[in-house]
Parts: structure tokens; sequence; C-alpha cells
């Protein structure tokens, strides 16, 4: 009955589009952005489509699809990612505190830590280490975000329609996944 429902609000919308002429001569582009669910695997795909009409009568068409999961942590291989997470993580930790026992810790030379700062910015690959560290913090706290963002069940998906707080709740976690592996890409 609900995808009936569906459906029928769809037809009606469609017919009511139709009716106002939403396309005409000055129509440039139409795009349409929904979000699927696979209950099977649990996982969401925002699907984003555009018709583009140029000014010399060409007609291009772009389609795109991102797939992705609510819950991080669900199946007994995820926590095993979490595992050599954690493992990650603890490296950061290390090579960033070599890199302060290297800037400032260092008493080898008996220097001033002014001494000892000017000498550690004056090479190259040292500037490089911070860069690499903090690429990695920033991706830690694109990490810490998605982990502590709204979750799938936090969402009471058992209704047939989304409201559209919810929609957008999901496109937003979607579009954070998607900046979230593209930077880490």
């Amino acid at each position: 009955p609900a995808a009936q429902d569906a459906r029928g609000l769809a037809s009606n919308i469609l017919s009511e589009l139709k009716s106002d002429l939403w396309t005409d001569r000055s129509t440039r582009e139409i795009s349409f952005n929904f979000l699927v669910y696979n209950g099977n695997y649990r996982m969401f795909s925002l699907v984003s489509a555009t018709i583009s009409f140029l000014p010399t009568g060409l007609i291009t068409r772009s389609i795109s699809f991102f797939t992705f999961r609510m819950e991080m942590y669900a199946t007994s291989s995820d926590y095993v990612r979490l595992g050599f997470e954690v493992v990650i993580l603890l490296m950061i930790l290390v090579n960033l505190w070599n890199e302060i026992k290297e800037m400032c810790l260092d008493d080898r030379h008996r220097m001033t830590l002014r001494m000892r700062l000017e000498r550690y910015f004056f090479s190259f690959w040292n500037w490089v280490n911070l860069a690499l560290l903090t690429a990695l913090f920033v991706v830690l706290g694109m990490y810490l975000h998605m982990v502590t963002a709204p979750r799938y069940q936090d969402l009471k998906l058992n209704e047939a329609m989304l409201s559209q707080s919810q929609y957008d709740t999901i496109v937003a976690y979607g579009a954070m996944w998607k900046r979230y592996l593209e930077l880490n890409a």
C-alpha cells in the first residue's frame, strides 16, 4: 500500500508539472537527485541525474551514483578494520611524538630552544613531515566526525517514506563520506 501511495504521489506530481509547462525553450538543465535504500545490504545510494540542453541543440546527460553505509561497524570485518585504524592512529601519534622530540626536546647539541626550532624549520623534510601530520589530523578529524554523526538507527527508517529532515540527514552523511573518501584518495 505504501509503495502504491508513493507511485500515486509521483504520478500526481508529474501530471502537475506537465500541466504547468515546467520545461520550455529557455530550460537549460533538469536535475534529479534521489536516495535509494537496499535493506538486504543496509546501504544507501545517492543518485544524481542531469540532462542539459545546450544552446546548439545538443542534449547531454550525466549520472552519478554514490553508495555508502550508515553503520561504520556492523560486521566482524568492520571490527577488524577498526583494529587496523587504531594501529594507524598509534603510528600517527608516535610520528607526532618523534617530531616534537626532534623539534624541541633534542638536547644533544646543547642549544637553546630558539636555535633548535630554527634548525628544525630549516630542513625541507621537516616541513614535509609537518604537512603530512597536518593532513593526517584533518583526516582524523573528519573520521571522528563521521563516527559521531547521526546513525541509521537514530533515523527510525521503518516507514516507507522518509521525512525531509531524514532525507537531508542521510544526504549530508553521504556527502561527508564522499568528501572523506576523496580526501583519503
